[in-house]
């Protein structure tokens, strides 16, 4: 879609099957963990059953819906008029954002994060604000932090929350003897060369990419702020030809605790992915985490010896976001 019409990415396409319990919120005022605390009225609270529901007529499954309903209530937090106005506009760009939760930078994140994870059917949720804290916040409760450009110049924020994780126990991983072969011609390095890999992610993936400046600004923030006591640490691996020095292959990603999370990555060289991923896995395990979570399950990952855990399985692998606390492993 071009000019100033909203632009939709990947993200929406993916998210267009997961419009499910909370679809049909409608105005800004009443949607999931609203921009500002509003009471439903008895003639609008037909919005929290499904567009299916209402074009079939059929009873909907009320006491669950209330439950979930009184749970979202008790998430809401008062927001500011500028954030509130803010989301407004890039809702009003592209109208998809109103059929998925709306998560304030202000609001009770531990509290929201549990209705998702117990209430909510779909995956992706969204915001206006990219501040590093905010997103840093919502890695460590379990969601990966997306981007999708609105209109010309304004970008929402999709934490998605998935269903299922693709994930890997790292003392079971499997490497295959043609990757082991070919590994003696590259070298890995972890968080030398943050910038070269996001440069590198959007040169493969072109307009499909997510890494939209105000979501790599924040990756950048947390990047240079990790080692401190943040419980997310964000993580740059890089693949290196030996005999050209180039960089061949990359990912970018985030631990919590001992939890390492990938985001995106690039390759451009014969076997240069297979060799990064094989090495990475052997570096964080070294490093002391235990789990890789590989997101969307693909077969290269299965072959790996990644499974799929359900949603709260993987949260309950995830510390507790304490205020203050050790880094997590290097």
């Amino acid at each position: 879609v071009g000019g100033t019409g909203p632009v939709c990415g990947p993200a929406e396409q993916q998210a267009g099957s997961s419009r499910t319990c909370l679809k049909g919120l409608g105005s800004l005022d009443i949607m999931a963990f609203a921009i500002r605390v509003v009471e439903p009225p008895a003639s609008t609270s037909r919005n929290l059953f499904s567009l299916r529901d209402r074009k079939q007529k059929k009873a909907p499954h009320s006491e669950p819906r209330r439950r979930l309903w009184r749970s979202v209530s008790r998430a809401r937090t008062v927001e500011a008029d500028a954030p509130e106005a803010a989301a407004r506009q890039i809702a009003l760009q592209c109208p998809w954002l109103s059929n998925v939760p709306y998560i304030g930078a202000s609001g009770d994140l531990g509290r929201v994060a549990a209705v998702v994870a117990k209430h909510y059917r779909g995956e992706f949720c969204w915001s206006s604000s990219f501040d590093a804290p905010f997103v840093a916040a919502l890695m460590s409760r379990g969601f990966l932090t997306m981007a999708q450009r609105v209109g010309r110049d304004s970008y929402a924020l999709l934490p998605k929350m998935h269903r299922h994780r693709c994930a890997l126990e790292l003392d079971a991983v499997h490497t295959a003897r043609s990757t082991r072969r070919k590994s003696a011609r590259f070298a890995l390095s972890s968080d030398r060369a943050f910038d070269a890999v996001v440069a590198g992610v959007h040169a493969q993936h072109g307009s499909e990419c997510w890494f939209y400046p105000p979501l790599v600004a924040a990756f950048r923030e947390l990047h240079a702020a990790s080692g401190g006591a943040s419980v997310v640490r964000m993580r740059s691996f890089e693949c290196w030809d030996k005999e050209t020095g180039e960089l061949v292959a990359g990912e970018l990603g985030y631990a919590v605790g001992d939890v390492y999370t990938s985001l995106s990555g690039f390759s451009k060289a014969p076997s240069a992915g297979a060799v990064q991923c094989a090495a990475t896995a052997r570096a964080l395990r070294r490093s002391g985490y235990s789990l890789w979570d590989l997101g969307m399950e693909l077969p290269y990952k299965v072959a790996m010896g990644a499974t799929l855990l359900p949603r709260d399985t993987f949260l309950k692998r995830l510390p507790p976001p304490p205020p203050r606390g050790p880094p997590p492993p290097r």
